[in-house]
Order: C-alpha cells, then sequence, then structure tokens
C-alpha cells in the first residue's frame, strides 16, 4: 500500500511535493499528449467549450 506512479510535468511538481515522493526524469524526455474527456451522456457546459477553447489555443488539432 501506499504505492503510485504519475506522470506530471516537472514544472508543476512542486505542488505535489511531500516528503515520500521522489522525482525520476524521464530520460530522454518524452512528448505526452493531453486528451479532455467528460461524462458520456451528459451535455457540455459553457465552463467545459471554454476550458477546452483556452487549453487548445495552439495546439494542432
Amino acid at each position: 500500500m501506499g504505492e503510485g506512479i504519475s506522470l506530471l510535468a516537472k514544472s508543476n511538481f512542486r505542488i505535489f511535493q511531500a516528503g515520500q515522493v521522489k522525482v525520476v526524469p524521464l530520460d530522454p524526455p518524452r512528448k505526452l499528449f493531453v486528451v479532455f474527456a467528460k461524462l458520456a451522456g451528459t451535455a457540455q457546459t459553457d465552463a467545459m467549450r471554454i476550458f477546452a477553447d483556452y487549453m487548445c489555443k495552439g495546439c494542432e488539432v
């Protein structure tokens, strides 16, 4: 128990720093793809659309 693995951007890691957490960089670095997901059958809200539009500015789609 108490074990886990997460892939995080190095710049975001400081938010999650804890005494028992160790950072191990990927070598060589890798590109990771980000996706947006919502519960199937639910409507897209204005907030969801605004967030996705903001996050996708300049993205390759």
